[in-house]
């Protein structure tokens, strides 16, 4: 079983990327401290609702847990060198704390969910 939870905080904005599909496609770094008080970095890519979610909510600083699977890939840099990575691939982005916006998002939200209730057909 390849699961990973984190809590940290984002070290930048999320970045968007544009995937050929149309694929919503976000990363962004997160921030955990150990129990020695020291700061590990991961790398976080997240795809679909959950990037949505990671760019409409979190900004520099958020806290937030991310549930996901961990990947390992490589890539041979400029100079020919062969180079490795590791990056989390976020299943779920819980927010923790206030959104990015503020209020503002919160009634964009709302709005948003009211829209979708009355979109549907409702049995009463």
């Amino acid at each position: 079983m390849n699961s990973i939870f984190l809590c940290g905080r984002l070290g930048g904005d999320p970045e968007k990327i544009e995937t050929k599909t149309g694929t919503a496609m976000c990363k962004f770094s997160l921030a955990t401290s150990s129990q020695k008080d020291e700061t590990d970095w991961h790398r976080v890519v997240a795809f679909g609702r959950s990037a949505e979610i990671a760019m409409e909510f979190l900004s520099k600083g958020s806290q937030t847990i991310v549930q996901g699977n961990l990947r390992y890939g490589s890539w041979t840099d400029q100079e020919g060198n062969s180079r490795k990575y590791a990056e989390i691939r976020a299943n779920r982005i819980e927010l923790i704390g206030g959104r990015k916006d503020g209020p503002a998002t919160i009634e964009r939200s709302a709005e948003s969910v009211k829209r979708q209730v009355e979109a549907v057909d409702l049995p009463f």
